[in-house]
C-alpha cells in the first residue's frame, strides 16, 4: 500500500506530466492541493515530502515506470516555493563491487547505540564517532555545524546535514564518497 506522501508525490506528477515531457515545475502549495485530493489529511511539514524524494526514498514506482531507459526522474528546487521534475541521466551512485573493504572498529559509545534513533542524524553520529571522514579523506576533520539551511540563487532552500572544517577548507556531507555512506549506512542498522 502506497504511503501518504507517494500518493500525493504521483497525484502531483500525474497532472501535469504529459508524454514526451522532459521537465515540468509545481508550486509548494501543489502538495497541499495534492492531499485534499486525494482526500488524505493535510502534511504538516510539506518540506518533508521533497525531501523525503529526493534524499531517503526512491520515487513510487507509477512515476519511476514513466521513464525511458537509463534515464530517472528527480526533483529539484527551482527557487523558494517551487520545484520542478526534471528527467535526467541516471544520477544513483552504484558501488564497485570490485573495490576492496576497509574494516574500521566501531568506536560509537554503548550510549549511543541504546539511543540512537534510525534517522540520517544517527548515522551522522556514528560517522563522527569513528572518524569516518577523517579517514577517508586522509585529513583530520572537525564537525563545525550540522543542519545548515541557506538558500541558493539558483536552485532555491537547501540543507546540508554536516559541515566538517580541515584547514579553512569547508567539506560538506554531500562530498564523502557514497559508497562510505551506503556501506556504513547498512552496518549501523545491524
Amino acid at each position: 500500500m502506497a504511503t501518504k506522501y507517494e500518493r500525493i508525490i504521483s497525484h502531483i506528477f500525474d497532472e501535469r506530466f504529459e508524454q514526451g515531457s522532459t521537465g515540468f515545475d509545481f508550486p509548494r502549495a501543489a502538495i497541499q492541493e495534492a492531499a485534499d485530493a486525494i482526500h488524505a489529511s493535510r502534511v504538516s511539514n510539506v518540506g518533508d515530502v521533497i525531501y523525503t524524494f529526493r534524499s531517503r526514498k526512491s520515487l513510487p514506482a507509477s512515476i519511476r515506470e514513466r521513464a525511458p531507459r537509463n534515464r530517472e526522474w528527480i526533483i529539484r528546487t527551482t527557487s523558494s516555493g517551487s520545484y520542478r521534475f526534471d528527467l535526467i541521466e541516471h544520477a544513483r551512485f552504484h558501488v564497485n563491487s570490485q573495490l576492496s573493504e576497509t574494516k574500521i572498529p566501531d568506536s560509537t559509545p554503548a550510549l549511543i547505540h541504546l539511543y540512537r534513533q534510525s534517522d540520517e542524524q544517527a548515522l551522522l553520529a556514528i560517522i563522527r564517532y569513528n572518524r569516518l571522514v577523517d579517514i577517508f579523506t586522509r585529513l583530520s576533520c572537525f564537525s563545525v555545524q550540522s543542519h545548515l539551511r541557506t538558500s541558493l540563487q539558483s536552485s532555491g532552500q537547501i540543507e546540508v546535514d554536516v559541515v566538517s572544517e580541515r584547514r579553512f577548507r569547508l567539506v560538506p556531507s554531500s562530498e564523502l564518497p557514497p559508497d562510505l555512506i551506503a556501506s556504513y549506512g547498512r552496518r549501523a542498522d545491524h
